[in-house]
């Protein structure tokens, strides 16, 4: 009997082999693909929204399946799968959200505020994505660089090197960030300002969020639980949880697979 695949959809900022300590616990039950950097792709850009990012997500479904999947997403890769699903149910088995941003109500109107009003840099990372360093010598100065930033510094340190390995690109015998910060900023700038209502019948869909996480509250969780009838589960961590436990992490979502599908996959 073949394997149910999982197509998993990275955060921004950080290419999907960068998660693999989180994901080789997956591969014994599941066959993963994934595309290693969106938004790169000229013929889907950033735009409003991310609709033509969602579109590039459903063009890599169709071509690399003939079965529906197990979608899987991390932040900004939660809400293109999210988003994906509701437009294509028929790509999907289930739908896996963890630590995804999807807006409130309420939050959807402040963004759709500070949108027209041009202020978008100050309330997301964009600028500080367009500015951060993208260059270094040598991979033991990317390595401290990294280990002395606060984003970075719950990092699995397994997982840390991985960004540095397979998160910088060598470039003219120097390294360089492989996903461009230009394109990061521009997915923040374009956040989805629209409230994700729950489809009936719509496809088994979770998020498994971050227990410190600074994106889930209590409220958005109470709203995602109920509004969007999400099956919602904690996870430790924070929102970059996977890439700080991966084991625990693989293991809650092998676990919401289960109780999504009601199938059995094994340890």
């Amino acid at each position: 009997m073949s394997k149910d695949s999982i197509h998993f959809c990275h955060a921004n900022g950080f290419p999907a082999p960068v998660y693999r300590q989180f994901l080789n616990p997956l591969e014994a039950q599941f066959r993963i693909q994934y595309l290693e950097c969106h938004g790169h792709n000229p013929d889907y850009p950033v735009n409003n929204h991310w609709e033509c990012l969602v579109d590039e997500l459903i063009d890599q479904l169709e071509r690399r399946y003939d079965q529906p999947v197990i979608g899987l997403g991390h932040s900004f890769g939660g809400v293109l799968t999210w988003f994906a699903s509701r437009r294509r149910p028929d790509l999907y088995k289930a739908v896996i959200l963890l630590d995804a941003p999807l807006m409130t109500p309420l939050d959807s109107g402040y963004i759709r505020l500070a949108k027209k009003l041009g202020i978008m840099g100050r309330i997301t990372p964009s600028q500080r994505a367009s500015e951060r360093k993208a260059v270094w010598s040598e991979r033991q100065e990317a390595l401290d660089y990294f280990r002395s930033k606060t984003l970075f510094n719950q990092f699995d340190e397994r997982c840390l090197e991985d960004y540095v390995d397979f998160g910088l690109d060598n470039r003219n015998e120097s390294l360089s960030l492989k996903f461009d910060p230009a394109v990061e900023a521009a997915i923040f700038s374009n956040l989805p300002d629209r409230f994700p209502r729950a489809q009936k019948p719509g496809v088994p869909s979770s998020m498994v969020y971050g227990q410190s996480s600074d994106l889930l509250s209590r409220r958005r969780v109470l709203v995602h639980r109920y509004l969007t009838r999400l099956d919602m589960q904690s996870t430790p961590g924070g929102h970059l949880f996977p890439l700080e436990f991966p084991e625990a992490a693989a293991k809650s979502v092998l676990q919401m697979i289960e109780r999504l599908t009601g199938e059995h996959y094994g340890a």
